[in-house]
C-alpha cells in the first residue's frame, strides 16, 4: 500500500475532510507533498530564515493560526525583546490576554522553543496541534491536526522505511534533523542501500547540493550533514559498506578538506591500556557495573588490547593496534538507555574494514554477558571470524 493510501485511509478513520484528491499525487510523494493537496487548508510551509527582528513573529504567528480553521484566533499581536535573547509573544484569545515566551539565540531561524510554546499553550485550551513536517530544502512545514491523528502520523508514517529513502531525501538536500529518528527502525538507520551503501558511505560517493551547510554557513553542505550526524542522529558514522569501504577511507579522495578534517577527528583514536584505563582520574572508564561486568569476564584477553582513551566511561573501545582508526579493527561495547537514562541493553560493535569486510553490529539484552564475553575474546585472539561467514 502507498504511503498515500494510507494517508487517506488515516484521514478517513479519523473522519478529517479533505478537499483535494489523492488521485493527483504521484507515487513518489513525500507526507508533505501529499497533506499539501489533500488538506490545504491545514498545511503551511514557510521559510524558516525570516527572523530579522522580534516583529518578524507577529507574522508567523499569524500564518500559523489561519490554519486552525478558526480554532485559534490571536488578536493585538505585540512582540518585545531582542534577537539572542527572549522574545515575548502577546495576543488576545478568547477575551484573554496570553503571553508565548521564545528563546532566539541569534539565528534568523524560527526557533524550535516557538513549537514548543505554541503547543504547550494549545494544549491546554485546544484539541489539536501543529506537527512538524520532513523538508528537503530550509523552508518549514507544519499540518494543524487533532492530536490522537498528529500522534498517529508520526508513529507511523514520519519514519523512513528503508535505508535508500534516507539517502534520496539527503541527496535532493534534505536536512538530516528534519527525519524523523526516533521512529526510524534502526534496520534503517544502521542497514543497507539497494547497492549496498550504509547511509554515510552513499553520501561520501553522492555529488551532493553545493549550498551553505546545515547549521553554519562556514559548512559546505556536505560537512553540515557529517557534523550533525556526529551531534545528533543514531547513523553509525564508522559502518562500511557491503564491499568493506569505510565513511574514513573513502573520505580521503573527498573534495572537502573540511570533511577529511572531520572525519580525521572522529576516527582516530588515542590509546593508553586497561590498567590506565581502569585507574580512577587516569583513564576513560567511570566503572559503570554494566561495563564493569563484561571487563571482568574478559580481562585476561583485554590486558593486551589497546583502549580508546576518549570513550569517558560512556563505551568500551580497543583494538589489538595501538592508536588505530575507528571503524577500521576494533570492538566498541556501549550500553543503551532510556529517556530517562536506564540501561536497558548492550550494544556491540566490531568491524574488521577490508574486501569483502567483516562487521558484527548487534544487540544484547542485560542478561547476555557470556554471549558477549565469547565474542570480545576471541577478537583479542583474532578468532572471531574464523566460525563466521
Amino acid at each position: 500500500m502507498s504511503l498515500s493510501n494510507q494517508i487517506e485511509r488515516t484521514l478517513k478513520k479519523n473522519k478529517i475532510s479533505f478537499t483535494g484528491s489523492f488521485r493527483d499525487i504521484s507515487t513518489e510523494s513525500g507526507l508533505l507533498e501529499i497533506l499539501k493537496n489533500v488538506i490545504p487548508e491545514r498545511t503551511l510551509e514557510i521559510d524558516g530564515e525570516c527572523i530579522d527582528s522580534p516583529e518578524c513573529y507577529i507574522d508567523v504567528l499569524e500564518s500559523h493560526a489561519a490554519i486552525t480553521r478558526g480554532e485559534f484566533n490571536p488578536n493585538n499581536i505585540t512582540a518585545e525583546g531582542e534577537i539572542g535573547s527572549t522574545i515575548v509573544l502577546s495576543f488576545d484569545d478568547a477575551d484573554k490576554k496570553h503571553k508565548l515566551k521564545i528563546e532566539q539565540n541569534g539565528s534568523p531561524w524560527i526557533s524550535e522553543g516557538f513549537y514548543e510554546a505554541i503547543n504547550r499553550y494549545l494544549d491546554k485550551s485546544r484539541k489539536s496541534s501543529y506537527l512538524d513536517l520532513p523538508t528537503t530544502d530550509q523552508g518549514i512545514a507544519v499540518v494543524y491536526l487533532p492530536k490522537k491523528v498528529a500522534k498517529s502520523i508520526t508513529k507511523q508514517y514520519m519514519g523512513p522505511r528503508a535505508t535508500d529513502e534516507v539517502i534520496n531525501f539527503i541527496q535532493q538536500g534534505g536536512c538530516p534533523s528534519k527525519i524523523n529518528w526516533r521512529y526510524t527502525s534502526t534496520k534503517v538507520i544502521d542497514g543497507y542501500s539497494s547497492s549496498g551503501e550504509t547511509i554515510a558511505t552513499a553520501l561520501l560517493k553522492s555529488d551532493l547540493p553545493d549550498y551553505p551547510g546545515v547549521y553554519s554557513s562556514g559548512y559546505s553542505y556536505v560537512e553540515g550533514v557529517f557534523e550533525t550526524f556526529t551531534e545528533s542522529t543514531p547513523v553509525n558514522m564508522l559502518l562500511q559498506n557491503s564491499s568493506g569501504e569505510t565513511p574514513y577511507k573513502l573520505s580521503r579522495n573527498h573534495k572537502s578538506n573540511g570533511l577529511k578534517k572531520h572525519l580525521e577527528f572522529i576516527c582516530h583514536a588515542k590509546t593508553i591500556s586497561l590498567e590506565d584505563a581502569l585507574t580512577p582520574g587516569m583513564g576513560c572508564f567511570d566503572f559503570d557495573v554494566a561495563l564493569q561486568a563484561v571487563i571482568e569476564k574478559t580481562k585476561p584477553q583485554l590486558e593486551s588490547m589497546h583502549f580508546d582513551e576518549d570513550a569517558y566511561g560512556a563505551y568500551l573501545a580497543f583494538s589489538p593496534q595501538e592508536d588505530f582508526i575507528r571503524g577500521e579493527n576494533q570492538a566498541i561495547l556501549s550500553l543503551n538507555r532510556d529517556n530517562e537514562g536506564n540501561i536497558h541493553s548492550y550494544k556491540l560493535f566490531i568491524q574488521e574494514a577490508g574486501s569483502p569486510g567483516k562487521t558484527i553490529f548487534e544487540e544484547f539484552p542485560l542478561d547476555e554477558t557470556d554471549s558477549i564475553a565469547e565474542l570480545l575474546s576471541k577478537f583479542c585472539k583474532g578468532e572471531l571470524w574464523e566460525d563466521r561467514a
